[in-house]
């Protein structure tokens, strides 16, 4: 009786997408199974055309990094090991398996969650902001590191590989690397291969990501719509396919993720920020590149959301009930503000969404305004009010 209320919970035709989508694989019949594309070959970013910025870049990701906004590991002279566990220092036995023959969780291994999480490129950033601040050596780093990845991770094979929503954490990290650097719509053949080997993994896998009515679907159309844009400019003949299947998907996530009262479909805390951090990110890439608005639905849900999450947390300290499931993910590491400090996601969401600020003091929450090139809002945040969210429960 519990299975069958959870199958009527979860949806029926969801669990049977996630059926067909385990026997496809398992039978090695799944499109997925058959993914072909040749190594990436760098460089990936040139040299900056942009003035040099004199914001701040981070501190994090020089002679260290962190990993799940906690775990301190030191950086050496070379490009760290892409296949090693980092809480035992296990490197995996299975380095060019084919993804979709591995388990997730391996007895000599461990959990295959816990190797992804170098691999998801927020160390990109920290060198994308040095580069556009005139580092030379940020910028040899930043291609030599995304080089050692594609050559140790070919497409399609090793753990990382194994998850669409880490490729599209991926793309979207990337993609910000390139607004930084002013070079979002003319990239280089590397970047190019990059991105389109990243999409055609995305989308083979599109509806198992969409199946899970979660935090996957979000990212996953982002990283389409984000992805497909960059390779329509560089004149790719897939990349309009992959921006409107991308369109398609963001629209319908947030329509059915999002509910009347802001509440977003994980009852979590964290994975609130991480969705409307991806969503930011799509309205300012649409913003960029001139495409048209999302529907007026949309943006109602969006503002919806952000008011959801301005309401949870405190403007002293930044910090929110640590309600649900935390796995230590935060997109768009832009600040040296704590893992904890939810007040820049909040403050770009009410600026792109809200049209007003959430802060009126300024301080690190204004830093993914500036790093990302928006106009900070002069209306006045809404007020502080007792909110019950009853939607979300």
């Amino acid at each position: 009786i519990i299975k069958i209320k959870a199958v009527i919970a979860l949806g029926i035709s969801n669990v049977g997408l996630v059926l067909i989508y385990r026997l496809g694989l398992k039978s090695g019949l799944h499109p997925a199974c058959s993914l072909k594309s040749d190594v990436p070959r760098g460089p990936f970013f040139s040299h900056s055309k942009l003035p040099i910025s004199h914001l701040e870049p981070i501190n994090n990701w020089k002679e260290s990094g962190t990993l799940f906004g906690i775990l301190d590991i030191a950086l050496e002279d070379h490009p760290p090991d892409w296949l090693q566990n980092p809480l035992t220092k296990i490197s995996c036995n299975f380095p060019l398996e084919q993804w979709w023959l591995i388990s997730d969780f391996d007895p000599g291994f461990g959990d295959i969650k816990v190797v992804w999480e170098l691999s998801r490129m927020d160390w990109a950033i920290a060198f994308a902001q040095r580069a556009r601040n005139g580092d030379g050596e940020s910028l040899i780093k930043l291609n030599a590191w995304i080089s050692d990845w594609s050559s140790k991770n070919p497409p399609f094979r090793g753990p990382n590989w194994k998850c669409g929503q880490e490729a599209s954490i991926r793309i979207i990290n990337l993609a910000c690397c390139l607004k930084i650097l002013g070079q979002q719509k003319i990239v280089l053949p590397g970047m190019k291969s990059l991105i389109e080997t990243h999409l055609k993994r995305i989308s083979s896998t599109i509806s198992y990501g969409i199946a899970q009515n979660n935090n996957h679907g979000t990212s996953e159309a982002a990283a389409l719509y984000i992805g497909g844009s960059i390779l329509v400019a560089s004149g790719c003949s897939n990349g309009l396919k992959w921006q409107m299947l991308g369109l398609y998907w963001l629209e319908n996530r947030i329509n059915n993720l999002i509910e009347i009262d802001g509440s977003f479909s994980q009852y979590s805390l964290n994975y609130h920020r991480m969705a409307l951090d991806t969503l930011c990110f799509v309205e300012i890439w649409r913003r960029d590149f001139g495409l048209d608005s999302l529907s007026k639905n949309a943006y109602e849900r969006l503002s919806l959301a952000t008011n959801w999450l301005y309401q949870m947390v405190s403007k002293a300290s930044g910090d929110g009930p640590n309600i649900g499931a935390n796995d230590g993910a935060r997109l768009l590491p832009l600040t040296d503000s704590g893992y904890r400090d939810y007040r820049p996601s909040v403050q770009l969401a009410m600026a792109l969404f809200g049209g007003r600020r959430a802060y009126l003091e300024s301080g690190d929450w204004d830093t993914h305004l500036e790093w990302l090139g928006i106009s900070p809002a002069t209306i006045e945040p809404p007020p502080y009010v007792n909110c019950d969210f009853d939607a979300g429960g």
